[in-house]
């Protein structure tokens, strides 16, 4: 059995989860929004071939928007989100060892005796079937030769095998500034250098790598040899802190709007934590004023400790407060506020405090119960009063398709 190392890439991710629940959109150009439906973050190829940039401000693209029919969505993450989880999850039916690269992309290393192509190809129709996600996969000895393969494989029918037969020609057609792990000043440093491309880098002496380069460019010289050097983690790194913040729709200037809005983006990095089965020990709050109303600008932040590391919503909305109350003041126009939880612990690494009269037994319940509700029912069926109601603040997604997945009110009907 031999050894492969696969990366599976979804196909314009966001633009292919909209085209899942609505098949007319098939051929339809699409774009997708980011918050407050600012720019544009996503396209398929039908987008970009009618020359919408990533990136650009939806009201300078609108003009092509109207003439080519481009659908526009905001960005509707619970649905990305959980289309995501679909596809790891059913990657993981090919092989134990998922490296999860980012919402839309991750490794595989495969152990087989089968054909790599044909196993590649497999791989997409699997997803294809059981997600509706088109995928590119590409299969090579090492991490960035799968890197290279899977570009290739996006024109190659979704499936590309790099192996010692075709690896020299494609090292030769690729630029050393596209290399995976190649940043624009070490690209420079060896195209003065005369190593212009990824096959004259793979055949460049190791000694004289590490005399003009750090360890990691020697790393992806051995990878494009086919030799992995990268380390496969199939468990993330450890995060030191969460941070959740929104750029408002419109400036905030009530003490209470600002309120609700911070205990919100408390209450989400509170849900990641417990995700993630971690703890903080240090709460953080930022409130930035408008630069461009025209009016007095103030910005501000404030960090405190927190007696015990939690993880409890309700303890960190009152902390939270507590420092609002330091940073608010009147009169200005807010556009930006955050919570960034900091100094994460496992639960192993919590020190007890010995005059905490807190029963985090039962708070622990309490947590694990909303949620429950909230991941069975739909986000905030379940949520802290003093995270607002209707929420003025709100970011603005008025172009926002069905979270056809995660919310009982918006599955899928069939008529």
């Amino acid at each position: 059995m031999k050894t492969y190392y696969a990366l599976v890439d979804c196909n314009n991710f966001y633009a292919s989860c909209e085209r899942t629940f609505q098949p007319s959109l098939r051929h339809v150009p699409i774009v997708v929004l980011s918050n407050n439906d600012g720019c544009v973050i996503a396209r398929s190829e039908e987008a970009k071939a009618v020359g919408i940039g990533m990136g650009a401000a939806y009201f300078e693209v609108k003009p092509l928007v109207l003439m080519y029919g481009v659908r526009v969505f905001s960005s509707n993450f619970a649905l990305y989100g959980d289309m995501s989880n679909r596809v790891m999850t059913t990657l993981q039916e090919f092989s134990p060892d998922i490296e999860i690269y980012s919402i839309d992309e991750s490794f595989l290393k495969i152990r087989t005796e089968k054909d790599p192509l044909e196993y590649a190809r497999e791989i997409r129709n699997r997803v294809w079937r059981c997600t509706g996600i088109p995928v590119s996969v590409g299969m090579a000895p090492s991490k960035t030769l799968a890197k290279l393969a899977s570009k290739k494989g996006k024109a190659q029918g979704g499936a590309f095998c790099i192996d010692e037969v075709n690896r020299t020609k494609i090292l030769e057609d690729c630029p050393v500034e596209k290399l995976w792990g190649i940043g624009k000043q070490h690209a420079m440093k060896l195209c003065r250098w005369g190593l212009n491309n990824a096959h004259l880098l793979s055949k460049a002496d190791n000694n004289w790598v590490l005399n003009h380069f750090p360890v990691t460019v020697l790393r992806t010289v051995e990878e494009l040899r086919g030799t992995p050097c990268i380390p496969f983690e199939m468990e993330p790194a450890n995060r030191k802190s969460i941070c959740s913040s929104r750029s408002f729709k419109h400036d905030v200037t009530d003490y209470h709007d600002l309120s609700e809005a911070l205990m919100t983006f408390t209450a989400r990095a509170a849900e990641k934590l417990r995700q993630w089965n971690l703890y903080s020990q240090a709460l953080s709050l930022f409130i930035q004023a408008n630069p461009f109303s025209g009016r007095p600008y103030y910005a501000n932040s404030l960090t405190i400790p927190l007696p015990v590391a939690t993880s409890d919503t309700t303890e960190l909305s009152d902390k939270a407060a507590i420092v609002l109350r330091r940073l608010y003041k009147k009169g200005y126009n807010y556009k930006k506020a955050g919570v960034v939880l900091m100094d994460l612990v496992t639960e192993k690494g919590i020190q007890q405090d010995f005059f905490d009269d807190v029963d985090r037994e039962k708070r622990q319940r309490l947590m694990a119960s909303m949620d429950k509700l909230n991941k069975q029912m739909g986000r905030d069926t379940v949520r802290t009063l003093g995270s607002g109601i209707n929420r003025p603040w709100a970011t603005r997604r008025e172009l926002l398709s069905k979270r056809y997945t995660t919310c009982w009110q918006e599955l899928k009907t069939v008529d």
